[in-house]
């Protein structure tokens, strides 16, 4: 009797109380991911508060590790996805069930990626399931109701950001080819 608080029982008569909050700290959670990776707003943000530095308050934003606050950020969400509640309930095949899949495989699959370790040696491998962010982001919007309010101004910005940077990777055609001071000759 005293074991019934863990059994499927309890967690699938648990699971619908639980999944609007889960759903609410995933939407939260998923638009903060994306802003610690906003590079033009964070060299705002870093030249607004350079007067910080060296005072406390520079210790409460800490704008240089934006990427810890990411991985944080990740880890919280990894964390709501692999609640056992949101599984014990995915008997209807809907829509909410399909885009839940895709979403719970991108995690695992840019978790496992992401590993010090395969950045580190693999770094291809870790860029290329970090692209399965746009799919993780469009299967969001599809499958939680609420996520657009959440997520409308960093995903336009990020979508912004993703474009001016394409642009200035490939220049402009006025721009000429020079060679690097490594390759010119002596």
């Amino acid at each position: 009797a005293g074991n019934e608080l863990f059994s499927y029982g309890s967690v699938a008569k648990a699971g619908p109380r639980l999944h609007p909050g889960c759903g609410q700290l995933l939407n939260m959670n998923c638009t903060m991911l994306l802003i610690p990776v906003l590079r033009p707003l964070l060299a705002l943000f870093n030249m607004r508060i350079s007067w910080l530095r060296g005072r406390s308050l520079a210790f409460y934003i800490p704008v240089h590790k934006n990427f810890k606050f990411h991985r944080a950020v990740a880890w919280w969400i990894f964390l709501v996805l692999m609640n056992p509640s949101g599984y014990a309930s995915l008997f209807p095949v809907t829509k909410a069930y399909i885009t839940g899949i895709v979403i719970v495989m991108c995690t695992i699959l840019m978790y496992a990626a992401a590993q010090e370790d395969v950045k580190r040696d693999h770094f291809e491998t870790f860029w290329i399931s970090h692209h399965f962010g746009a799919i993780y982001m469009f299967c969001l919007l599809l499958h939680g109701p609420n996520f657009y309010k959440w997520a409308l101004v960093p995903l336009v910005l990020y979508t912004l950001e993703r474009i001016f940077r394409g642009r200035s990777r490939f220049g402009s055609a006025n721009q000429k080819a020079r060679p690097s001071p490594s390759t010119s000759q002596a």
